[in-house]
């Protein structure tokens, strides 16, 4: 009842409860629904609600990076990833969200696109899981080569732009 009175979480807020990480989908006198990523519905006895986290700014920042060789055309290959992460956005909606356009960056010996991405920092895997292996899986549906050894990788934005230099350098 205290739930409800004070008003802690609402409707459409994304907490952490009772070691559940997720939406909040309703709120009742005796009972709190929440729905984690996966879409699994979790039931909560408000009475048994212990601490209570709840998410300001649930989204967390993520670029899916594409690496091919000059010569695959760079305008078809960053249509065909776009169109990979939208369809993991629409399949998990509300969690994932595509925050604009691939950038392709031309560079000597390659090209790299770059699509930004945000997902609810409970559902990170499908950024760093997901996203991979459906854009590597519709690139090659599309009959576009990467580089021996250079699947796709997702990292977060605010990731250092020398620290991406390093690991680059130390692949090869």
């Amino acid at each position: 009842l205290f739930l409800l009175l004070e008003g802690q979480y609402a409707v459409g807020d994304f907490l952490q409860a009772s070691g559940v990480n997720g939406r909040v989908v309703s709120v009742g006198l005796r009972v709190t629904t929440l729905q984690d990523a996966r879409g699994q519905l979790h039931y909560l006895p408000n009475g048994s609600i212990g601490a209570v986290t709840v998410r300001d700014d649930p989204w967390a920042q993520f670029s899916v990076d594409v690496l091919l060789s000059t010569s695959e055309s760079a305008e078809a290959a960053a249509t065909v990833c776009q169109q990979a992460v939208e369809d993991v956005c629409t399949q998990y909606e509300g969690w994932a969200r595509l925050e604009g356009t691939p950038v392709i960056r031309p560079g000597t010996h390659h090209v790299n696109i770059e699509l930004p991405i945000s997902v609810q920092t409970e559902a990170e895997w499908i950024a760093l899981e997901e996203l991979p292996v459906r854009v590597r899986l519709a690139l090659e549906a599309a009959g576009v080569k990467l580089p021996e050894g250079r699947p796709p990788r997702v990292y977060h934005r605010a990731r250092p732009r020398w620290l991406k230099l390093a690991e680059a350098d130390a692949d090869k």
